[in-house]
């Protein structure tokens, strides 16, 4: 309901249930050994943290309104992604980093 990932995809928030329309959680584990926490409103997502356990180039997020989000690192330098859709971004990731998606 809140993440699904298989091979190099991410998907937030794929199933989100009515009921919990406005939450967060922390700590999911991701394939390709990523941990994800994210914050939802309105059945939506407001902002998402992805660290990164292994470098990996060309990792799909994908999510509600994700194409339209700012992606930057832990110290607030934007990050360079690649958007494919208004609900699909892909993203280089390096081991150790962190990155926070804002919408």
């Amino acid at each position: 309901m809140l993440l699904q990932s298989h091979g190099d995809s991410v998907d937030l928030l794929p199933a989100l249930p009515d009921m919990w329309a406005n939450g967060a959680i922390s700590g999911l584990r991701a394939r390709g050994n990523m941990t994800v926490s994210m914050s939802w409103s309105n059945g939506k997502l407001s902002e998402a943290e992805i660290t990164a356990g292994t470098s990996l180039e060309n990792v799909k997020i994908t999510g509600v309104g994700i194409g339209n989000a700012a992606v930057k690192d832990i110290d607030g330098n934007e990050v360079k992604f690649k958007k494919q859709s208004d609900n699909a971004i892909v993203l280089d990731v390096e081991a150790g980093k962190t990155y926070i998606i804002n919408f």
